[in-house]
């Protein structure tokens, strides 16, 4: 019984600190991750590679495509097809 209660003092505990950091930093931690989102980078030097797995997409793999082509920067995209129907 007694470990019980020291493990959910612990616990209290614990997850008091970790309130109170959150909150003490949270501004802090909101604005860094701003200004690391904002931040002046030139989406042309990314580089993505696509993997699209398709299976009867049909009425939806034109759009599909062409979202993924609007894409920003350098892209490959391959289109895996499961032997679909249509």
């Amino acid at each position: 019984m007694i470990i019980y209660l020291i493990a959910i003092t612990v616990f209290i505990i614990q997850c008091s600190i970790m309130y109170f950091i959150y909150f003490k930093d949270h501004k802090l931690f909101k604005s860094e991750m701003a200004a690391a989102y904002h931040a002046n980078n030139n989406l042309d030097q990314f580089f993505y590679f696509l993997l699209v797995p398709c299976l009867n997409e049909e009425k939806v793999i034109q759009n599909t495509l062409q979202n993924l082509l609007n894409l920003a920067g350098q892209k490959e995209i391959v289109v895996i097809d499961d032997d679909s129907d249509d």
